[in-house]
C-alpha cells in the first residue's frame, strides 16, 4: 500500500489543478484531441491531414436509394394476377436488375425471416429464375436465354417436394411464372418493345406468332394448358414474342 501513496497524492494535485486553474483544463482538452485526431490516422492507416478533409477517411452515412418498383406475381388465393409494389436499389446494369427483378416475382415479399407470411398476398414459386442463363438487350429486344434442362430440372424437383404433382401442373405453374415475369420486365424497362424467350439460345421458329402478352391465359389455365400441350409441351412458351 505504501508504493500507492504517491501515485494517489499525484492524482489528487492533478484532480486539483484541474479545478481550480481553466488554463490547465484547456491543456488537457487540447492534448486529448490531439490524441484522438493521432490514433485516428493510425487506425485509418492515412495521413493524419486526411481526417481534415470529410469523406476521406471515413465515408459519409449510406442513403437509401431505393426505388418503389411495380412487379406481378399470382393471388395466392385465386390465382388472379396481382400487382405488387416493393423497395429495389437499380444499378442501371440490365443483366443485375433483371436478375433481381425475377427473383422477387418468384418469392414476392414480405417475408419474416425468410419465410412468408400467412398475409402475404404473392404466390411463391419454384426457382425457376436460376434458370435463366443471360439477359440483354437489343434494339428494343429484350432476349432471355433459358436453359431447359435446368428448367425441367427445377419443376421435377417442385413435383416431388409436393407429393407428385401432376405434369400438366407443373406446366401451368412455369406458364404463370413466365407471364408474370415477363409483365415484370415490361413495366421496369421502358426501352423493351419485345421480349424473346431462347430456349438453350436457340429461338424456336415452329408455331412462330407475334401478340401481347396473353394475360386471360394465365386466369384461365386449362385452357391455356390445353394450347401449350397441343402446340409445344415446354414448361415455357419459346415460340411467342411478347410485345407491349
Amino acid at each position: 500500500m505504501k508504493y500507492l501513496q504517491p501515485l494517489r497524492s499525484r492524482i489528487s494535485r492533478l484532480i486539483d489543478r484541474f479545478e481550480a486553474e481553466p488554463q490547465f483544463r484547456l491543456y488537457l482538452l487540447a492534448w486529448a484531441v490531439f490524441l484522438i485526431f493521432i490514433s485516428g490516422s493510425v487506425l485509418t492507416s492515412s495521413n493524419p491531414f486526411r481526417l481534415l478533409v470529410p469523406g476521406l477517411s471515413y465515408s459519409f452515412p449510406a442513403l437509401d436509394s431505393r426505388e418503389d418498383i411495380p412487379y406481378f406475381t399470382l393471388s395466392r388465393h385465386d390465382h388472379s394476377i396481382l400487382q405488387l409494389h416493393e423497395q429495389m436499389e437499380k444499378t442501371g446494369d440490365l443483366e443485375q436488375d433483371a436478375r433481381h427483378l425475377a427473383y422477387v416475382v418468384r418469392s414476392p415479399f414480405p417475408l419474416v425471416q425468410g419465410k412468408s407470411r400467412p398475409s402475404a398476398p404473392g404466390y411463391f414459386f419454384p426457382s425457376l429464375d436460376l434458370a435463366v442463363s443471360r439477359f440483354w438487350m437489343r434494339e428494343g429486344d429484350l432476349y432471355i436465354d433459358v436453359d431447359s434442362a435446368y428448367l425441367n430440372k427445377v419443376l421435377h424437383r417442385h413435383r416431388r417436394s409436393v407429393g407428385g404433382e401432376s405434369e400438366e401442373n407443373v406446366i401451368r405453374i412455369a406458364r404463370m411464372y413466365q407471364i408474370c415475369l415477363t409483365l415484370t420486365l415490361f413495366e421496369n424497362f421502358s426501352e423493351a418493345k419485345r421480349i424473346v424467350f431462347l430456349k438453350d439460345g436457340q429461338r424456336l421458329e415452329s408455331g412462330y406468332m407475334t401478340e401481347a402478352v396473353d394475360t386471360e391465359s394465365v386466369q384461365k389455365p386449362k385452357a391455356n394448358l390445353k394450347d401449350a400441350k397441343t402446340a409445344l409441351p415446354e414448361p415455357f412458351d419459346f415460340t411467342k414474342i411478347y410485345v407491349r
